[in-house]
């Protein structure tokens, strides 16, 4: 009825469209605005529902969703991923929580895991394994971008490669979690080991960066594998927890600088090859 009363009101066509287009899709699978405007109005009406809500403590638990969120945030999704569009979830639910007025800081990160765990249940209906949908949720921010690197992760999961990759960055993850931060002083570098694996690194985050930026996903994944060698070498050869303080969290910080490229594509210590 919007759609009627834009129109008896003079409303441009596109306009009395999207009022019409902006409640779809209806369900999980159903059709998508036609229109641009229709399509973005969708976004922001469902957005600024599920920040209102969140706002006002009314978040889903278990099988309580009486506003019908879950639904909004699938919505969210599937608009996102049907018009391709390049968005950030963070800053979209940035502004709609600024509509709330004042809020609790973390309620951000709530929201944006809320839209992104209905991301979780998209890849696994299309066949993505749970733990590969896992991987990537890690940065999600990209809908689209966290939908296409699912599927290029699930393609080369029996390449011996990957495996390898998996296997340094899950390594890489351990010893860096409860590591200090800090930025690499590459001429505090005492053994060859560590220094092969900077100037690799340094290598490998251009290229993976540059792939990245071109959205060229299977580059860039196989671009990381490159570290796999060096950082087999580095744990073989190098003592970490070096006794001088200063050797120990340069060569921290290093593998700090190498999970942060890793996680730049997904969290790859979620995949499990125990199948």
């Amino acid at each position: 009825m919007g759609k009627y009363y834009a129109s008896l009101a003079g409303e441009d066509n596109d306009v009395a469209e999207a009022v019409l287009e902006h409640y779809l899709p209806r369900y999980s699978g159903g059709e998508l605005p036609s229109g641009f405007l229709g399509a973005v109005l969708g976004l922001s009406d469902r957005t600024d529902t599920i920040a209102s809500c969140f706002s006002a403590g009314i978040i889903p638990t278990g099988s309580e969703d009486p506003y019908a969120l879950r639904r909004a945030a699938q919505g969210i999704v599937s608009i996102i991923l049907g018009k391709n569009f390049s968005v950030s979830i963070s800053r979209l639910t940035e502004e709609a929580l600024k509509m709330s007025g004042p809020s609790d800081p973390s309620l951000k990160n709530k929201i944006v895991e809320f839209i992104c765990q209905r991301l979780k249940a998209v890849l696994e209906n299309e066949g993505i394994r749970y733990d590969v949908a896992e991987a990537v949720l890690k940065n999600c921010d990209d809908i689209v971008s966290a939908y296409c690197k699912a599927f290029e992760i699930q393609k080369v999961l029996s390449a011996d490669w990957f495996s390898k990759l998996v296997e340094s960055a899950d390594r890489v993850r351990k010893i860096c979690a409860s590591a200090p931060g800090g930025s690499v002083d590459a001429s505090s570098f005492i053994e060859k080991g560590e220094k092969d694996l900077y100037a690799t690194l340094e290598k490998v985050s251009i290229d993976v960066e540059k792939s990245l930026g071109h959205k060229d996903l299977g580059s860039a994944l196989k671009g990381l594998s490159d570290l796999s060698l060096p950082l087999g070498k580095f744990f073989e050869d190098i003592m970490v927890m070096h006794e001088d303080m200063k050797i120990r969290n340069n060569r921290l910080a290093l593998l700090k600088e190498v999970e942060s490229l890793y996680l730049m594509f997904a969290d790859f210590s979620k995949i499990s090859f125990s199948k």
